[in-house]
C-alpha cells in the first residue's frame, strides 16, 4: 500500500513557482475553485494553495486550505501520470465562499487534474 503522505517537497511554495502554474494557461474552474496545471519534470505531483479573503475570515480560510491538503493527501496516487513518470504542477484557488467538505475537494481535484492532464496529452501528439 503507498504511504499517503504530504512532505515538504510536494509543496510550491515560491512565487515563481506559482507564476509559472498560471502563465501554462491551463485551468478549470468550478463555482469558487479554479485549479491549474503544470508539467514540472518531476516524479511527482505538488500543492500550491492560493485561499483569499473573500472565502471568509482567518478561520474559514484556514479550515479551507486544511480540506484541500488533506484531499490531495488522500487522493495523489489516483492523480493522473500520463507522460509516464512526469508529474505536475497544482495550483487550487478558492475565490469565494465555499460550504464544500472533503469529498467535495476531493472530487473536484481529481477530475480537474484528470480533464487537465488528458488534454495535456491530447496537445501533445
Amino acid at each position: 500500500m503507498a504511504r499517503l503522505g504530504f512532505r515538504r517537497d510536494q509543496r510550491l511554495e515560491h512565487a515563481r513557482e506559482f507564476e509559472a502554474v498560471r502563465s501554462a494557461r491551463r485551468s478549470r474552474a468550478q463555482g469558487p475553485v479554479v485549479c491549474a496545471v503544470r508539467p514540472n519534470g518531476g516524479a511527482r505531483w505538488r500543492l500550491g494553495l492560493q485561499v483569499g479573503r473573500a472565502v471568509g475570515g482567518a478561520v474559514e480560510r484556514n479550515r479551507v486550505k486544511r480540506l484541500i491538503r488533506e484531499a490531495f493527501r488522500l487522493h495523489q496516487h489516483e492523480l493522473p501520470m500520463p507522460g509516464g513518470f512526469e508529474g505536475y504542477d497544482l495550483v487550487v484557488s478558492v475565490r469565494g465562499p465555499t460550504r464544500m467538505g472533503l469529498a467535495g475537494f476531493s472530487r473536484v481535484l481529481v477530475e480537474a487534474a484528470k480533464s487537465l492532464t488528458t488534454r495535456d496529452v491530447g496537445e501533445a501528439r
